[in-house]
């Protein structure tokens, strides 16, 4: 199994392991969960550090409008950050996605997969900005770790990870 590595040290998941089973509030303040989000299909669970970044809003504009080719590819996406509801509320709409926002503003997941970065004084503790590709029975699938920019998942990387995991899960 391949693992995923931060800074030279493991983290505390790995290909092929299951995902930790947790429920986070959304932007309209519902509880739901990941099994609940992915619905039976496969889930990209993209991990964002808040609205205010540049960085975010170009990689989530571009999620925005790679989401609508999700939806017919039975794949379904869902952002978290560590930023109240009504934060992701405004965020999300902005950004006109159809996608759900998740808070995990307690840190919990964050904590749980061990990807909490604390480097940053002003803002963090805050996630590292990983995107998780889970199969319908969240198992890891693929990890992109986006430490750095260019790190993060594009598109074309994505479409071809959701093209793999269907190849999976349709037999």
């Amino acid at each position: 199994m391949l693992s995923a590595w931060r800074y030279g040290m493991p983290l505390r998941f790995e290909i092929g392991n299951k995902f930790p089973s947790f429920s986070l509030k959304g932007e309209d303040e519902r509880v739901m969960s990941f099994e609940e989000l992915s619905d039976g299909m496969p889930l990209l669970l993209v991990f964002y550090r808040g609205p205010w970044w540049p960085k975010w809003q170009v990689q989530l504009s571009e999620l925005v409008e790679f989401h609508r080719s999700t939806n017919v590819a039975y794949c379904r996406v869902a952002a978290v950050s560590v930023d109240p509801p009504r934060v992701q509320q405004a965020f999300r709409a902005g950004l006109g996605a159809k996608f759900p926002f998740l808070s995990d503003q307690d840190l919990e997941l964050t904590e749980a997969l061990g990807i909490k970065e604390t480097t940053d004084k002003i803002h963090g503790p805050l996630p590292v900005p990983f995107t998780f590709a889970l199969l319908p029975d969240q198992t890891i699938f693929r990890i992109f770790n986006g430490w750095y920019f260019v790190g993060r998942p594009t598109p074309e990387e994505l479409r071809q990870t959701i093209r793999d995991l269907m190849g999976r899960t349709v037999k």
